[in-house]
């Protein structure tokens, strides 16, 4: 959820977050919390979501948890074909400012290294 952040947080539309945890579907109605989950519920409470109970053998996918190393997708160069269709229009077309846009970008570059680095002139 932090990944998409941006896109999720202050949204008036529900979204799922679908679980084989059993329990977690009480999760938010529970009103005694230790400590971890007093802090979970804060984070989440930015979240217009439903938590979905779905067993282990139906799920179509494994969650990245799961997954090892080599099958997860490379965020470092970006050709990876399982992030293609994470771009999104967050701007309407008739609100964006292409020379803004091309002035910022000429001085901010990403890197491997670092998320965002800045070039000096």
């Amino acid at each position: 959820m932090e990944e998409w952040r941006p896109e999720l947080q202050g949204s008036q539309q529900e979204f799922e977050i679908l679980t084989d945890h059993k329990n977690l579907e009480y999760f938010t109605t529970t009103k005694a919390l230790n400590q971890r989950q007093v802090r979970w519920s804060e984070f989440l409470s930015h979240y217009n979501f439903r938590i979905v109970y779905r067993p282990g053998s139906k799920a179509i996918r494994p969650d990245a948890l799961s997954r090892k190393r080599e099958d997860r997708p490379n965020f470092a160069t970006g050709d990876d074909e399982r992030l293609k269709n994470r771009e999104r229009i967050v701007l309407p077309a008739d609100k964006f400012d292409i020379g803004l846009y091309n002035e910022l970008k000429s001085w901010y570059s990403l890197s491997t290294n670092r998320p965002c680095s800045t070039r000096r002139r």
